[in-house]
């Protein structure tokens, strides 16, 4: 089955990097392999079907790419942030095909490589990320060039593009990113209490950007007024999260990590990985009733609606995901 002829944004020199960093990290038996698949294959269908997600073609962008490429060259650290602009601009390409503006479009990958690169523990922990909050709240990160002087940058554009709520918003997801992501390298030995199911959520939430990513959905250019849709950014960040949850659960077991979202529940929880997955789809299914009726009819529902069908999309073309292995497709 080839699901979405049209895009590429997998250079064969990513796949191959990709695939020998997975090649050393998975010493796994075949079939304990093979059970990974049959899970990962089993809930996905399971989501798609209570989702009732329907997957599409979409073209790719010369503009975007182009553009995109030359701004993160001009980075300091653009050797390693160019890894990154393949995943980024599916991304856009995908979930926000909806959006008007090129140049918001831009912005928005641009804050993606960041945030992709910057979620690789060491690559924030190469970066002078301790003091990061006191320096942005003295004004003095932006006037830096590496990775975390970009990412002010970016934010900074943003009241361009969204409503005074949404980019403050974002602003804040993005420094609760950076705090978090910092307390994930300080604190990998913890053991989990059996009790601390909240702090789990509390952790994911605050990790995922979803809040930044819910409010692109909707350009201050179609949805001047955040009213429009504010009162389903809550269910929208749950969505976010769960959905990756499920859709990142094949590769993160077969690279063996630990400290994931849904192993940390199922820990916590005393459950099996299926188990906590199931209920991972059910409250992401409950959430995405929610939205829809928050929302009702019209464009921002419409625009809710393409990101999500963009966004899961993204997750089958993206090789990082290596959804290939459990649909049997194959990246174009």
């Amino acid at each position: 089955m080839n699901l979405l002829p049209e895009i590429s944004y997998a250079p064969a020199d990513c796949i191959a990097r990709t695939e020998a960093q997975f090649a050393c990290k998975i010493p796994t038996p075949t079939n304990v392999r093979q059970s990974t698949i049959d899970v990962a294959r089993l809930v996905i269908r399971e989501c798609f079907s209570k989702l009732n997600i329907v997957l599409l073609s979409y073209p790719r962008d010369a503009e975007l790419e182009s553009r995109v490429h030359a701004a993160v060259q001009t980075w300091e650290d653009s050797a390693l942030a160019l890894r990154y602009v393949p995943t980024a601009l599916a991304f856009i390409t995908t979930a926000y095909a909806h959006l008007s503006s090129i140049d918001l479009k831009i912005q928005l990958a641009l804050f993606v490589v960041l945030a992709t690169a910057l979620d690789e523990p060491a690559i924030m922990h190469a970066l002078p990320s301790q003091d990061f909050h006191a320096r942005f709240c003295a004004g003095s990160v932006g006037m830096e060039h590496d990775m975390l002087g970009q990412l002010v940058g970016v934010l900074e554009k943003m009241p361009e593009f969204y409503s005074r709520y949404a980019a403050a918003a974002m602003g804040a997801a993005a420094l609760q990113f950076v705090n978090v992501s910092i307390l994930e390298n300080e604190s990998r030995d913890v053991r989990l209490h059996a009790d601390a199911k909240a702090f789990v959520e509390y952790r994911r939430v605050r990790s995922s950007v979803a809040e930044a990513y819910a409010h692109f959905v909707w350009e201050k250019a179609r949805f001047p007024d955040v009213n429009a849709y504010v009162q389903a950014i809550p269910d929208a960040i749950l969505f976010i999260g769960y959905l990756n949850d499920v859709l990142s659960f094949y590769k993160e077991e077969l690279e063996g990590e630990v400290g994931n979202y849904v192993g940390d529940r199922a820990l916590v929880s005393g459950k099996s990985s299926l188990e906590t997955l199931r209920e991972v789809i059910d409250e992401a299914a409950a959430a995405s009733d929610r939205i829809h009726k928050i929302l009702g009819d019209g464009e921002a529902r419409d625009a809710w609606d393409a990101f999500v069908t963009g966004g899961i999309a993204f997750h089958v073309i993206d090789p990082r995901y290596r959804l290939q292995e459990v649909l049997g497709t194959q990246y174009q």
